[in-house]
């Protein structure tokens, strides 16, 4: 069965009763509830720079292959940190990540990923807590990347590939604003924008798609107003006698 607007989230996978209460704690009910729970920021992953050009700072998204992973206690025996070796074919870096051991097996080395996060130099050069999916699925890597208000349990891996998967009902979204409109403002179709709003190719293709939408809740609010206007012109003021009531 396909996803429509007024679908339960809990028919999207990876949403479990758990997770379908923290979205009814953000106010998310339904898959249309869902397109409309915009980013409030982005981060972008859509640098890709060989290794020996990287440096401290550097925002970036690496495509490659774990050589090694290996997980330790700090000196302070309150952190663990996991590390990998990780070859991209122009170089290795270091990869740390901390408090989550569970990479160690989720990462066996021979397994080709993308790695997405900001470059440290503080203990020598390093990818410091990255995301990761696998190579070629740019939900979390490669690509301008949409950060949500969380609730609960609920983690932004999960929420982000929910709206991915949800974003195949926007072709169910009525326009409000005519073609002609759109067509002399360079606009595009409500399904798109809001596509374009969650997983953006661009940042000029983001920054109009929020203009899109800006202007449709302007445009709406002026068709209301317009329409009050009509009415209210319509109206005749009946006079009602007064009631003696003595």
């Amino acid at each position: 069965m396909g996803l429509h607007l007024n679908s339960s989230v809990a028919e999207l996978p990876g949403i479990g009763g758990k997770a379908e209460k923290d979205l009814k704690n953000l106010g998310i009910i339904s898959i249309r509830d869902l397109l409309w729970y915009v980013p409030f920021r982005y981060d972008d992953y859509s640098l890709s720079k060989p290794i020996n050009e990287l440096r401290s700072g550097d925002q970036v998204t690496l495509t490659g292959e774990v050589t090694s992973i290996h997980s330790r206690l700090a000196k302070n025996k309150k952190v663990t940190i996991t590390e990998a070796e990780f070859e991209t074919g122009e170089g290795s870096i270091k990869v740390i990540w901390f408090n989550q051991p569970y990479l160690e097996k989720q990462l066996k080395p021979g397994r080709r990923i993308s790695l997405a996060g900001r470059i440290d130099h503080r203990f020598g050069m390093s990818l410091m807590n990255p995301i990761y999916e696998p190579e070629g699925k740019q939900i979390h890597t490669g690509r301008i990347v949409p950060v949500y208000g969380l609730s609960g349990s609920l983690t932004m891996r999960r929420l982000r590939a929910a709206i991915h998967t949800a974003l195949n009902a926007t072709d169910e979204m009525d326009d409000w604003i005519p073609k002609d409109i759109l067509d002399k403002e360079s606009f595009p179709v409500l399904s798109d924008a809001i596509a374009n709003v969650h997983f953006p190719e661009s940042q000029e293709v983001l920054n109009r798609s929020i203009e899109r939408i800006k202007f449709g809740e302007l445009f709406c609010i002026n068709s209301c107003l317009q329409k009050l206007e009509r009415i209210e012109k319509n109206v005749q003021l009946i006079r009602l006698p007064l009631m003696n009531l003595t």
